[in-house]
């Protein structure tokens, strides 16, 4: 069995995004058994997610930062109903 597994090229995790960056985070994201939903979750609530209906199994996700947020992460679901978890993103205002 396998678990999503995530990348996350535009800020490492456990760092800072500065307010200055465009506060825009991108992932790749990847799961053998085909993606099923992302959620964008912020300061500890989902701010937004995404579903796939085509059973991709890799796809580029992007999500805007809220103005107020102090921290973001990512949970990636698969056709499977396995989970995977990031490690927050600090916000620096």
């Amino acid at each position: 069995m396998y678990s999503p597994r995530l990348i996350f090229p535009s800020a490492m995790f456990g760092t800072e995004l500065p307010v200055s960056k465009s506060r825009v985070v991108g992932f790749d994201v990847a799961s053998v058994a085909g993606l099923q939903r992302v959620d964008f979750v912020q300061d500890g609530k989902v701010a937004e997610s995404r579903t796939f209906d085509d059973a991709s199994t890799e796809a580029r996700v992007e999500f805007k930062v809220g103005n107020e947020a102090k921290w973001c992460a990512l949970r990636v679901e698969d056709r499977a109903g396995r989970k995977a978890y990031s490690n927050p993103i600090w916000v620096r205002h």
